[in-house]
């Protein structure tokens, strides 16, 4: 089956007919198409609407605007007479809602972390130890070069999540005549 979802936003009106089920699982048959989206601290179910042989999932986007933003696990299922048969499931996100918020950070943990690690590296600049031990509890920071290494292996992703937000590939072809 091939029910897909990868980022939806919250605030918006969720809508999209699911028609690779007709054959197994006709809505006019009676089976009810259901989505329960489940993140550490989050549940969200809805079902589709039947569309003749298909389905219409529609919620409206004054119930998606309740719904936190962040990744959750999904899985679809049909339903009828007591049966419940799984036709797909994955890793989704959902986005906030950008027109409602008054102020929102949307950079990729990527960008997040290599600016927690810039900022690491410029403090630590200024300081001369790398342990401390008070009252017999012991401090000890990661040293300059592994935050250096730390620091590269997260400007590389920021770089390819840049190029791929940009429809750009990371692999260059070089084109040689003869």
């Amino acid at each position: 089956m091939t029910i897909y979802l990868e980022e939806l936003n919250a605030g918006d009106t969720w809508s999209w007919v699911v028609s690779d089920l007709v054959d197994t699982y006709p809505a006019s048959d009676g089976w009810v198409l259901s989505y329960v989206l489940i993140s550490g601290t989050e549940k969200i179910t809805f079902s589709a609407l039947d569309n003749g042989d298909k389905f219409q999932v529609l919620v409206p986007a004054a119930t998606t605007a309740s719904y936190v933003d962040g990744k959750y696990g999904w899985a679809a299922f049909v339903l009828k007479d007591g049966d419940r048969f799984g036709v797909g499931s994955g890793n989704m996100e959902v986005l906030p809602d950008l027109v409602a918020a008054t102020n929102a950070d949307t950079r990729s943990h990527a960008s997040k972390t290599l600016e927690a690690i810039e900022a690491v590296i410029q403090k630590r600049a200024s300081k001369d130890q790398n342990s401390y031990e008070i009252d017999g509890r012991k401090l000890e920071r990661m040293s300059l070069p592994d935050l250096l290494t730390f620091r590269k292996t997260y400007r590389r992703e920021v770089y390819l999540e840049d190029l791929k937000n940009k429809g750009k590939s990371p692999v260059r072809y070089i084109k040689l005549q003869y």
